[in-house]
């Protein structure tokens, strides 16, 4: 559903685990402080967990699951939500991730984006494959997690169009914490090539903890509109430009009549005179 002939596009339906890009989809991130305007720089390799639990996860270069750089976009293939668990050890029997949380429940077949710890953006990149209105249907949650329920952990949350224009921006805060952004129903006028960023961020308590956050992602074209077939003279323009021929055509009969009047007139008055002259030429008396 990712081709140049769809009309929906779903960040997890659409998800892939071979490319990157992804028709339509990319996942990388961008640098610290610059969620907007930054340039997005692709990330370049796909980890499964090394624990075991099915889920994966593309990376840049230098991160991997086990250096706890965290920056990622992760994705839980199961059909089946998975728990992932971190600063864990062989004391507690707890399965570690280093994802930097204590326990996470990673819903079946979604994305997760996380930030790095040294202030980067993860981000899922939408490329608009023609020009159209697209509506934009898409939340940003908190994973549940049981190392601190009455959690505060703030992270940032972004929608930015073309690296320039923030479409929304929203603060999630505290776990199970969700928030959801809808455009208008007649949709967002997009370009062909066109981006839009999911972004996911470090929140405005600079703490790296609790940031995995649930991304759901639906987009739709909206069917283009078109006006019914008119007659010629249905349309205001058109029927501007037939009352404009219409009054040309009267003005050139107008003149044409007038002229045919004029040549009728000065026709007669040249009868008129010349049957005047014979007429005293006929009646003079001559002498020889």
């Amino acid at each position: 559903m990712s081709n140049k002939s769809s009309t929906r596009w779903s960040l997890s339906d659409d998800f892939s685990t071979i490319h990157n890009p992804n028709a339509v989809w990319s996942y990388g991130s961008k640098p610290a402080g610059y969620q907007v305007s930054g340039d997005f720089s692709l990330f370049t390799h796909l980890d499964p967990d090394p624990k075991s639990s099915g889920a994966v996860a593309w990376f840049a270069a230098d991160n991997s699951w086990q250096l706890m750089h965290y920056l990622g976009v992760y994705f839980n293939p199961n059909q089946q939500t998975i728990t992932l668990s971190g600063y864990g050890n062989s004391t507690n029997n707890r399965i570690t991730n280093n994802l930097g949380i204590d326990t996470a429940r990673f819903p079946p077949h979604s994305v997760g984006l996380h930030p790095g710890i040294d202030g980067r953006f993860a981000v899922a990149r939408f490329i608009a494959p023609i020009g159209g209105n697209y509506t934009l249907n898409v939340s940003f949650s908190h994973i549940v997690n049981t190392y601190n329920t009455s959690s505060t952990s703030q992270t940032g949350g972004y929608i930015v169009h073309n690296n320039m224009v923030t479409l929304w921006e929203t603060d999630i805060i505290g776990t199970e914490n969700s928030k959801i952004f809808t455009s208008p129903k007649d949709g967002i006028c997009v370009g062909e090539n066109d981006t839009i960023d999911f972004i996911v961020g470090i929140g405005q308590d600079n703490s790296i903890e609790f940031e995995l956050t649930i991304t759901n992602v639906e987009i739709n074209l909206l069917p283009e509109i078109k006006t019914a077939t008119t007659n010629i003279i249905d349309t205001p323009k058109n029927q501007t430009d037939t009352n404009s021929l219409l009054f040309v055509i009267a003005i050139s009969l107008g003149a044409v009549l007038g002229l045919l009047i004029c040549i009728i007139i000065a026709y007669s008055c040249y009868r008129y005179f010349k049957r005047r002259k014979n007429s005293k030429f006929s009646n003079s008396t001559t002498y020889f």
